[in-house]
């Protein structure tokens, strides 16, 4: 339709024809929303717990680390402590000098002197058999053979007595079964040194460090418990909801239906009416002949031009196109030669323009062109296109081909003047192109 080309036609050609919502695709949409939110929430919670775990043999770890370090700072404030000799449990420390380290009391029971080495080593296999928490006394340059460290060991003081860290753990197996292993670093304090002073140790010296072994097994199993009662929760809240989703769809899907079928008879009568219209406006504003625009159409046209120059300043130039002599084409070839002769003039000039400009059919063999954001510098090159376009082929009226020519007015939009100046100019010019002999093309002058 030359209305809709332009950007113009009823409002109710450009309304889209309703679409039936369909209840499936949304429906989908919002469990799967309902589902991700539960599997975000399932994820975030099992990881939560993981972390929890992890958290709590760490602490379980520190626990038993600052538990040994006060057992031994105690133990060396007493500078020892003296314990009953029972012969394949509690043996003199092979690694104490035998002078003052056992005594043999009155009533004849003998004693030996645990220092604080040797009492954390025994604290750890009683704390290994009784919760399975492992401790070791470790450093790189041990007095007693049992105290060499483990390759994770070693690695770890490396970093402690570089100063790289306060304190190192993670998760590591231990004879196929996962432990929480943490160390920490011991220093060299007073107390120290009557033992190690001899390795060349000074005071605050990092001498080696103690490490605990938590098994993750007893906890991971109560996590694994948490978690499978979190599932449980979990997916009884999305089962509900679910259900409740289903049910509200369901009920929303049927009502539609019923509203579908109320509303269908409206849109049937609502579309008659809008076609109706649509017929009505297009035969105001086309003319019938050759389905250009019609006058009114035009002037319509030239307001939409003012209102695109006020907003972006680009001028406009009319063209006013006459056909020479074509009245003898009535006259001797009769009006429907004639008539057929405007239809093919009137789609040659549309073939010649942009999809932007407006050809209308101003009255008789007369045709206005609007040339949409164009100075008349560049309308005057248009209009000889025209003109040699409407020249250069022979219009076949059936029985013969006569060729026409066209008189062209060429007038540029003045802003400070109404549209109706713009056209008057354009036609003067247009006068004067016949009076100086037809087949041209004149600027206006005004």
């Amino acid at each position: 339709m030359p209305e809709n080309a332009h950007g113009e036609g009823t409002q109710y050609q450009e309304t889209p024809h309703p679409r039936r919502l369909s209840i499936g695709p949304i429906m989908c949409l919002i469990m799967l929303c309902w589902t991700g939110t539960f599997a975000v929430s399932l994820w975030y919670s099992v990881g939560e717990l993981e972390k929890h775990a992890m958290h709590y043999a760490r602490i379980q770890a520190r626990t038993a680390f600052e538990k040994d370090v006060t057992y031994r700072r105690w133990n060396s404030m007493m500078n020892g402590v003296m314990a009953p000799i029972v012969p394949g449990v509690l043996e003199p420390n092979p690694y104490l000098p035998a002078a003052g380290r056992d005594i043999t009391t009155t009533d004849g029971v003998s004693y030996t002197k645990i220092n604080p080495a040797f009492m954390t080593r025994l604290v750890h296999e009683l704390g290994a058999m009784e919760s399975g928490v492992i401790g070791h006394i470790t450093s790189n340059m041990p007095i007693r053979k049992g105290n060499e460290p483990d390759p994770w060991e070693g690695a770890a003081l490396k970093q402690l007595e570089a100063g790289l860290a306060d304190e190192i753990s993670g998760i590591e197996a231990i004879n196929g079964a996962p432990y929480m292993r943490l160390i920490r670093p011991l220093v060299v304090e007073e107390s120290c040194l009557p033992c190690h002073q001899f390795q060349g140790y000074t005071l605050n010296q990092v001498r080696g460090g103690i490490s605990v072994s938590v098994p993750m097994k007893p906890i991971t199993a109560s996590m694994q418990n948490e978690q499978h009662r979190q599932a449980f929760a979990h997916g009884g809240l999305w089962g509900l909801g679910m259900a409740v989703i289903g049910g509200t769809m369901f009920r929303l899907s049927r009502s539609m239906k019923e509203h579908e079928r109320d509303a269908e008879l409206l849109r049937k009568e609502v579309a008659q009416r809008i076609e109706a219209e649509t017929q009505l406006r297009l035969t105001a504003g086309t003319d019938m002949l050759t389905q250009l625009p019609n006058r009114r159409t035009a002037l319509e046209r030239l307001d939409m031009e003012i209102v695109r120059y006020k907003r972006s300043k680009a001028v406009f130039s009319l063209l006013l196109v006459d056909l020479d002599h074509f009245k003898n084409v009535n006259d001797t070839w009769g009006h429907e030669a004639g008539d057929k002769t405007l239809v093919v003039i009137a789609a040659r000039l549309k073939s010649l323009l942009r999809g932007q400009d407006t050809v209308a059919r101003w009255g008789g063999e007369e045709f206005l062109i609007i040339l949409s954001e164009t100075p008349e510098k560049s309308a005057l090159i248009v209009a000889e296109k025209l003109r040699a376009g409407v020249e250069a082929v022979p219009v076949d009226i059936g029985t013969e081909q006569i060729t026409l020519t066209a008189s062209i007015g060429v007038a540029e939009f003045h802003p400070g003047r109404d549209v109706a100046f713009s056209i008057k100019i354009a036609d003067d010019a247009l006068y004067n192109a016949k009076k100086s002999g037809r087949n041209r093309v004149e600027l206006a002058r005004g």
